[in-house]
């Protein structure tokens, strides 16, 4: 059973997300982040915003939004992971983006 759980931002969100996918795909191979895009926008008072969603293999997916300064540090996390999860999908190895998430 999953514990649906509080975050303390948007980047430990993504990061939450990300770690639970991972570890359901050593489980099973039905399990696999297929997609993972980030879109950054400016709201119309000027404030950033950004949208990270995370699609999966099973078909389910996350989203994550955050606003203000916020919105930058959690669109710099997302083309970490993005840049990892290529590198590891190039390679076809199983090789960790732990160091990466945290």
């Amino acid at each position: 059973m999953e514990m649906l759980c509080l975050q303390i931002n948007s980047e430990h969100a993504l990061t939450h997300a990300v770690i639970a996918e991972l570890d359901r795909e050593r489980e099973s191979p039905l399990h696999a982040i297929i997609r993972l895009s980030c879109a950054m926008s400016f709201l119309r008072n000027g404030i950033r915003s950004c949208s990270v969603q995370v699609e999966c293999k099973a078909g389910c997916g996350y989203l994550v939004e955050a606003f203000g300064e916020e919105a930058e540090i959690l669109r710099q996390k997302a083309n970490a992971i993005q840049s990892m999860l290529k590198e590891r999908g190039l390679e076809g190895s199983s090789k960790s983006i732990v160091d990466v998430l945290q």
